[in-house]
């Protein structure tokens, strides 16, 4: 015999106890997300600002890079001067991911070129960085933060949230279900 089409009707059901362990665990799965989206996208909010940054010529005091060329890590600490201000600075990408091609910045005593903040000339990138390496590690944080949001509220309300009958719990009228 078909189904007859039925609206989802909420059953409620007698509230399970909180498992205090569980929410902790699903609480960290959220702090964690939000803290990577924070991490990743801003960079990316950081970055945006780098256009409007001043660029100027910088030496290289220490240098390396690591890691295979296509996904090279680059560490640079450099000295710049702005209005006859020395600053010293390693901040080479404003987001994370590689979005630098070393160039001069592994040899000691070669040149760089960078931007600075003009209203705070103590910050200074070499480059902007890898904005869509940001924007998708960003969203993959939102997407874990959203989850573990989601069960943190399963675990902290157990059997208040909403259940709704399935197909299986549908029968024909004056059907007994068995």
């Amino acid at each position: 015999m078909p189904y007859h089409h039925c609206p989802m009707i909420p059953i409620t059901e007698r509230p399970r106890s909180v498992q205090p362990k569980a929410v902790a665990i699903c609480a960290a799965i959220l702090l964690f997300g939000a803290w990577m989206a924070w991490f990743n996208l801003s960079g990316v909010w950081r970055a945006r600002e780098w256009d409007s940054w001043k660029e100027t010529k910088g030496t290289v005091i220490e240098g390396g890079a690591r890691g295979r060329r296509e996904s090279r890590r680059v560490s640079c600490e450099y000295t710049y001067t702005v209005d006859g201000t020395a600053y010293r600075n390693d901040v080479v990408t404003l987001m994370s991911g590689a979005g630098f091609q070393g160039g001069g910045a592994t040899t000691p005593g070669g040149t760089v070129t960078l931007r600075y903040d003009p209203d705070d000339p103590s910050d200074s990138a070499l480059a902007p960085g890898d904005a869509v390496n940001s924007w998708c590690w960003g969203g993959v944080g939102l997407a874990i933060a959203a989850f573990g949001a989601v069960l943190v509220l399963a675990t902290a309300f157990p059997g208040r949230l909403p259940r709704f009958v399935g197909e299986d719990d549908l029968h024909e009228p004056g059907d007994t279900g068995q």
